[in-house]
């Protein structure tokens, strides 16, 4: 009976951190995302490394999201520091642009998804 009562102990423990990590419906600006392709705007990129990332700002159908650059083994992203350049000289220019995404947003963990392609729309 005490085996049974830990299994359910470690289930419930896990399921508990996926359902906080992952977030859920009812929790805004807490979702999963695995790849995203938007357009829009960069509003802002920081030119300081903050928690050794990027952040910029993107005007989305009216909306400001906020992305991280941060170089990525998972595609083989070595250039944020080339990437936030150009994200600079899109924002001085109002430049549209799309950018494609790779990760989730959980505003309790301030986790963004990170930019792993830009391209101005004009290309």
């Amino acid at each position: 009976m005490a085996e049974k009562k830990n299994k359910t102990k470690y289930y419930f423990i896990l399921g508990t951190i996926v359902f906080l990590l992952l977030g859920w419906g009812g929790c805004k600006g807490c979702k999963f995302v695995a790849e995203g392709e938007y357009s829009g705007t960069v509003q802002r990129a920081s030119d300081v490394k903050v928690d050794e990332e990027y952040r910029v700002e993107f005007l989305i159908d009216e909306e400001i999201r906020v992305f991280k650059n941060v170089d990525s083994w998972m595609y083989w992203k070595r250039n944020s520091a080339n990437m936030q350049a150009k994200l600079n000289q899109y924002a001085d220019k109002k430049t549209p642009v799309t950018i494609t995404t790779w990760g989730w947003r959980n505003s309790w963990f301030s986790w963004f998804p990170n930019i792993v392609r830009v391209k101005a729309q004009d290309e």
